[in-house]
């Protein structure tokens, strides 16, 4: 196994290690289980594939979204979805192509967790826009002087987060695996600090805020916390 291999899944562990510490997951359990979490914005559904290789895979609801396809038509937390316009679902992959060669609404079979009973539903899937187009942000001043935000850091919880000006402070957009997309507000506090607030657009119900430092030119300290009770440390660089 090559090195960078071994940091990447070094970085997933701890990052998702972080996330599970308010359910007390075992850290060793938590790469797995990561793998396995899907998210299909399109029906506002976080999902598992569970027994994934055999003939009773399905595609286990995790989470739906308020307001979207899937919670609109009553899908619950351990629902299983068996078939998408008849067509079975076993994998990602086969969800995926469902959905994609699907005429709008959708006629999604389930497997009912309170009765264990089969029922069908029909769910409308959403459009999303994609978010706006940025110019490439200039970069950061050479030289000491004030530290600036501008540009993109890469966070030690894995992703980025890229940060453009706007009034007050910055706008930013944070890309983290297995999440995705979140949008960023700073505002810069009368101590030096950031407060910052964000707001998940990936078809993950999450926001949240917290607070970024500066240590030096290219180096961030920050702490987040989100509405569903998860916080984290971490540290920006470039």
């Amino acid at each position: 196994m090559n090195m960078n291999l071994k940091r990447t899944l070094a970085t997933i562990a701890l990052f998702f290690a972080t996330i599970m510490s308010a359910t007390h997951v075992p850290a060793q359990q938590a790469v797995p289980a990561l793998l396995n979490v899907h998210t299909c914005a399109r029906l506002g559904l976080i999902y598992t594939v569970s027994d994934l290789g055999t003939w009773n895979a399905s595609i286990k609801v995790q989470q739906t979204t308020p307001g979207l396809g899937c919670a609109m038509a009553g899908l619950e937390p351990g629902d299983r979805i068996w078939r998408i316009n008849n067509q079975r679902v076993m994998s990602k992959a086969k969800l995926q192509n469902a959905i994609a060669n699907s005429p709008n609404p959708v006629l999604i079979k389930i497997k009912d967790k309170r009765t264990g009973g089969f029922v069908s539903k029909w769910v409308q899937l959403t459009q999303f826009a994609p978010p706006p187009p940025q110019l490439p942000p200039p970069p950061p001043p050479p030289g000491p002087g004030v530290p600036s935000m501008l540009g993109t850091w890469r966070s030690s919880l894995g992703g980025t987060m890229t940060f453009t000006p706007a009034p007050g402070g910055y706008s930013g957009n944070s890309i983290v695996p297995f999440v995705g997309s979140s949008r960023m507000t700073c505002t810069k506090l009368a101590n030096g600090t950031y407060h910052f607030t964000y707001q998940n657009y990936a078809g993950v119900t999450d926001d949240g805020k917290g607070t970024l430092k500066f240590v030096g030119q290219n180096m961030i300290k920050g702490k987040v916390n989100s509405r569903s009770g998860i916080s984290a440390d971490f540290t920006l660089t470039r």
